[in-house]
C-alpha cells in the first residue's frame, strides 16, 4: 500500500504519487555519480583505504580517551599523595609545636613557682637582716650605755694583762738587784 506524504513530512524517494514521484526521479536512489547504485547500505568511503583510515582514527579516538583519563587519574593520584604527605607533615609540625608549647608552658609555670619561692626567701632574709640590724643597734646602745655609766662612775676598771706567750702564761719575775 502506498502512503501519501503528510504536509509536515517531506517526500520520500519511493513515493510514486504525482509531483513527489518527479522529485524522486530527479534524485533517483539507483543512480550515483559514478553509475548505478549498488544494493545494500550506501558507501560512505570511496575506497577501502579511506574506510580503514577512518576505522583506525575511530579506534585511536576510542583508545585515546581512556588513556587521557588514565593520565588525569595518575596526575590526580600524585597530587592527592603530595597533599596527603603535606597534611601529614603539617600534622607532625602541629604536634611538635603543641609539645613545645606544653613544655614551655610547664617550664614557665615551674619558673613562676620558683620565683615566688625565691621572693618568699628574699623576704625572709630581709626580715632576718632587719631583726639582726635591730639587735645590733640594741646591743650597741647597751654597750654605749655601759660605757657611759663606767665613764661617769670615775673608777676606771683595772686594765687586763695579757698572758706573756714566750713565758707560756707565767708572769715574768721582777728583776732582782744583782741581776740587772
Amino acid at each position: 500500500m502506498v502512503t501519501r506524504p503528510r504536509d509536515t513530512q517531506g517526500s520520500l524517494p519511493f513515493d510514486e504519487a504525482g509531483s513527489s514521484a518527479q522529485s524522486a526521479q530527479e534524485s533517483s536512489p539507483d543512480e550515483v555519480e559514478g553509475g548505478p547504485r549498488r544494493a545494500g547500505r550506501p558507501r560512505v568511503w570511496a575506497s577501502d583505504a579511506e574506510r580503514k583510515r577512518a576505522y583506525r582514527a575511530r579506534l585511536a579516538a576510542d583508545f585515546a580517551e581512556p588513556e587521557r583519563l588514565r593520565r588525569e587519574l595518575r596526575a590526580e593520584r600524585q597530587s592527592t599523595m603530595a597533599k596527603d604527605r603535606e597534611i601529614a607533615r603539617l600534622k607532625r609540625d602541629l604536634a611538635r609545636s603543641e609539645a613545645l608549647v606544653a613544655a614551655a608552658s610547664s617550664r614557665q609555670d615551674q619558673l613562676e613557682r620558683m620565683i615566688t619561692a625565691l621572693e618568699f626567701k628574699v623576704e625572709d632574709w630581709r626580715s632576718r637582716a632587719r631583726a639582726l640590724s635591730k639587735r645590733n643597734d640594741e646591743e650597741r646602745a647597751q654597750r654605749e650605755a655601759i660605757d657611759r655609766r663606767r665613764s661617769s662612775s670615775g673608777d676606771p676598771k683595772p686594765r687586763l694583762e695579757l698572758p706573756n706567750l714566750p713565758t707560756k702564761g707565767v708572769p715574768p719575775r721582777p728583776p732582782t738587784r744583782g741581776q740587772a
